[in-house]
Order: C-alpha cells, then structure tokens, then sequence
C-alpha cells in the first residue's frame, strides 16, 4: 500500500485477518483508528467500515485472509 491522502473506505460480508509483514500501517475500524507495526497482526469483522493506509512515507506488505 502507498495510501498518501485519505483511506478508502470498505464494508464486506464476512471476517478479515491482517498480518504486517514489512512497515507500518494505520487500520480504520468503524472510525476507531489502529496503528499497526511489523509483525502486528488483527482479525476482524469486514463487515464494519474499515480501510487503511501506509505510514511514515514508506511502502507497507501486509497479508490479508478474507473468510
């Protein structure tokens, strides 16, 4: 991701787990802002508004396993 401006906003049936492989990112959650790092991970339900965005100017890899 290389979200510079503002973070799109997604809402899915389901679950969605992310794990930070590489950077840091923010994750919005229903208007609650999460700052995740390298090796954070986070399992959620995709159903509530959520996107996210790279931080610090820097590319971020993450995995994402939507169920």
């Amino acid at each position: 991701l290389e979200f510079v401006g503002s973070v799109d906003v997604y809402k899915r049936q389901g679950q969605e787990f992310n794990l930070v492989l590489e950077g840091r990112m923010m994750l919005s959650i229903d208007g609650k802002d999460l700052i995740l790092n390298e090796g954070d991970s986070l399992y959620f339900n995709s159903k509530l508004p959520h996107g996210m965005k790279a931080l610090d100017g820097k590319k971020v890899r993450f995995l994402a396993v939507i169920m």
